[in-house]
């Protein structure tokens, strides 16, 4: 036992030594110590940067479940998940911004980490404005070194609005590779305004983000030219990419720059909600009859299918967006209104 704890006596002894030499040796050096982990508080990005970024090709979020929410971080900014807005299957994050400077809610390398967009093709996502106002939302994107890319979008009232930005786009602006900062935000807003997300995707080369629109328009029979007053019988033809859980409105407008003039809206014979996936629908032929005070000219058909929702204000509706690139909003194509007395 006294050999045991005389064994212990000397290591400990020797430990001593040991340190007290290394201390010796070092002593120009402690000094130092301080400043370099001052350096290091100051500078953390060089120890970040010895970490491999997230690749987010693939990467979507759709707010399926709460774990959702903390890769976002809010500024000046409520946000809560909601259940689907329109009759559907999907979830959405509603984001109230509040009147500040610029409220918003952000993807920033504290809370995703460093993220490397380049093997994705596009980033894109779903908003819609319940607003009765048209909304400037801005898009923000850093790299690590500051660099920065902005992009304004406009949406419109109570409209499901398709965001689609090229990564190309982004990466010639900044370093796409080390992103470490995504923005979405308003700027100075005089009131509470609320925007409602879902479907963030940054979809691989070759392959559309899923759930992007609902709906595909496939075509129409409808007169190139009409006159004002007239009643024309017109048939619109669709494809779901998913089920409609709801049942829409068919609405048709003619629109001249800023001004829309109603020309219907019905409710299809066979409901959207027993519509199936794939496969061809049409509503049609319908009688329409264009306003008897509608000015001479060229204008842009409108061709919608519109959830109805309820709201405080009563019945709105949404619009359901489509899954064609070529189709700006729902102008589907342009018609020459005439005179009644003009002869064809």
């Amino acid at each position: 036992m006294k050999k045991k704890f005389s064994n212990k006596a000397i290591n400990i002894i020797w430990a001593l030594l040991v340190l007290f030499i290394l201390l010796l040796f070092f002593k120009d050096h402690l000094s130092g110590i301080p400043g370099f982990l001052k350096k290091l508080k100051r500078e953390p990005q060089k120890l970040v940067s010895t970490f491999k970024p997230k690749d987010m090709t693939g990467f979507n979020c759709s707010f399926n479940n709460r774990n959702d929410l903390d890769i976002w971080k809010s500024n000046s900014c409520r946000l809560q998940i909601v259940p689907s807005l329109f009759g559907t299957d999907d979830t959405w994050a509603k984001v109230t911004y509040f009147p500040a400077g610029s409220p918003g809610i952000l993807l920033t390398d504290e809370t995703i980490g460093t993220m490397d967009w380049r093997g994705a093709d596009t980033f894109t996502f779903r908003a819609y404005n319940p607003q009765s106002w048209s909304i400037s939302l801005k898009v923000k994107v850093k790299d690590s070194s500051g660099n920065k890319y902005q992009k304004d979008l406009m949406l419109p009232p109570h409209q499901v609005k398709v965001i689609k930005i090229p990564i190309a786009q982004i990466a010639g602006r900044i370093d796409a590779s080390r992103i470490n900062y995504l923005n979405l935000f308003l700027w100075n807003p005089s009131t509470e305004t609320v925007i409602y997300y879902t479907d963030f995707n940054f979809s691989s080369p070759g392959h559309l983000a899923s759930n992007i629109g609902l709906v595909k328009f496939m075509g129409l029979s409808f007169p190139a030219t009409i006159k004002a007053g007239d009643t024309v019988e017109g048939s619109f033809y669709f494809l779901l990419n998913r089920k409609l859980s709801g049942d829409n409105l068919l609405i048709l407008r003619l629109r001249q720059e800023e001004h829309l003039y109603p020309l219907a809206q019905v409710d299809p014979p066979f409901p959207t909600g027993k519509w199936r996936v794939k496969q061809l629908q049409k509503i049609g032929p319908i009688p329409i009859t264009i306003p008897p005070g509608i000015l001479p000219g060229t204008y842009q058909l409108e061709v919608a299918l519109a959830q109805p929702v309820e709201s405080g204000n009563g019945i709105e509706y949404v619009f359901q967006p489509y899954d064609n690139p070529e189709i700006e909003g729902y102008i589907v194509t342009d018609v020459t209104v005439e005179n009644k007395d003009v002869e064809r």
